[in-house]
């Protein structure tokens, strides 16, 4: 029984190190473009869910802070609006 679990583990490490191994070697076999959207896709996932809308996928790293920006001017303008809403009933 101990023989089977020590074979067991030693195959199981061999296999999540030749795991390891392969994903290494595949990012190490990446196009410097392929990293750079592997990279911009990566940073928009870590985008909140809403600001995430905003930045459409495929988009290189360096744009995310237009379209962000463009988040902030679009939460601002819903934010004017409220304020409208809120303050048309005082001015009738």
């Amino acid at each position: 029984m101990k023989i089977v679990t020590i074979a067991s583990l030693v195959l199981g490490g061999g296999i999540l190190t030749n795991v390891g191994g392969m994903a290494a070697y595949q990012t190490a076999t990446l196009t410097p473009e392929q990293l750079r959207e592997m990279e911009a896709e990566a940073a928009r996932m870590a985008l909140p869910e809403e600001i995430r809308a905003f930045v459409p996928k495929g988009t290189p790293l360096e744009q995310h802070g237009m379209y962000i920006g463009f988040y902030q001017m679009y939460q601002k303008k819903l934010e004017w609006e409220r304020e409208a809403k809120a303050t048309q009933g005082f001015n009738s």
